[in-house]
């Protein structure tokens, strides 16, 4: 069986078509993102709504990933949507219109999304799931944040340090290179939520793995400058992060994607911010490296929807 996830998400609509093999392992088929972040805009008082440009584009690239399931022959196809719509007045707007392709989008709570961490995690045949880790995935509205136990106890948070969020909030304009002051407002501010969820037992001695485009692009423009193509799962490690955001934000936006001409300007923007937070979280956890897995929330819808049907076929 195929089975098809779209996942829109606050900055990028994504695509994964993953099949169940005997071995339970879960092939990918199919993976593709497209651009189509979610503005969101004051309504009236404190409410947000997605700004009407970013519907058209949400929905346009929701068509084109839908077209791709249904050209590969998914046979299930499952739509999740994540921070941004759980915060817009309209999200109901998106969900119509995406019915009318016969298609249901579920919008997931940030604990949701964060048992998607875990259970990505546990897809992907590099990382050992069954230790004590904290696994993150880091998406333009919010970071989760999965705390994981050998005992089995698991601890789930979702804060308000997504990448685009914290570069309207902190930096302003997204055209410009930071300021110092800026930088490290950003910093002090994730330092302070981090601290408020991660008490001082969790930060010896837990591996640390995470997900999210963030990472992705750090790492692409790490690997791309020793002609690496990224094909799997790696550690990463603080230093070489950190030198990486110096870097970003001694240009402006156009240098920067000059620079990197691996870089989406949707990426480009966002992509110091993401990088900060991603520092701040190693440090109160002491993590010299980190995990960066490519199975993502996705591999996680995928390997639950595999899971039940196999329960569902014991049972009959």
């Amino acid at each position: 069986m195929k089975l098809a996830i779209l996942d829109l998400g606050s900055n990028t609509t994504k695509l994964l078509v993953v099949e169940s093999q005997v071995s339970e392992e879960l092939i990918a088929i199919h993976q593709k993102s497209l651009s189509a972040r979610m503005n969101l805009v004051n309504s009236s008082g404190e409410t947000l709504e997605i700004s009407r440009e970013s519907l058209a584009d949400v929905l346009a690239a929701f068509s084109s990933l839908l077209k791709e399931a249904k050209d590969v022959g998914s046979d299930e196809i499952i739509c999740v949507g994540t921070e941004a719509l759980r915060r817009a007045s309209n999200a109901g707007v998106l969900i119509e219109e995406i019915k009318k392709e016969g298609v249901t989008l579920r919008i997931l709570s940030g604990e949701e999304e964060a048992k998607y961490v875990s259970l990505g995690l546990s897809t992907d045949p590099k990382f050992d799931s069954s230790r004590d880790f904290i696994g993150f995935d880091l998406g333009g509205g919010s970071i989760e944040i999965l705390i994981s136990r050998i005992s089995g106890k698991l601890k789930f948070h979702s804060l308000p340090l997504g990448a685009v969020r914290l570069t309207k909030r902190f930096f302003g304009t997204l055209n410009h290179a930071p300021s110092s002051n800026e930088l490290n407002e950003l910093r002090g501010f994730a330092a302070q939520l981090f601290e408020g969820v991660i008490s001082e037992e969790y930060r010896h001695g837990f591996a640390l793995a995470g997900i999210g485009g963030a990472m992705v692009f750090a790492r692409k423009i790490m690997e791309d400058k020793n002609n690496i193509e990224i094909t799997e799962s790696s550690e990463v490690s603080y230093d070489s992060l950190s030198a990486l955001l110096e870097e970003l934000i001694s240009m402006d936006l156009d240098a920067r994607i000059t620079r990197f001409p691996q870089l989406p300007r949707n990426r480009a923007d966002i992509l110091p911010a993401g990088i900060a937070v991603i520092l701040e979280l190693m440090g109160i956890l002491n993590a010299h490296t980190l995990y960066h897995s490519l199975s993502n929330i996705r591999f996680g819808v995928a390997r639950e929807f595999f899971d039940f049907q196999a329960d569902a076929s014991k049972r009959t």
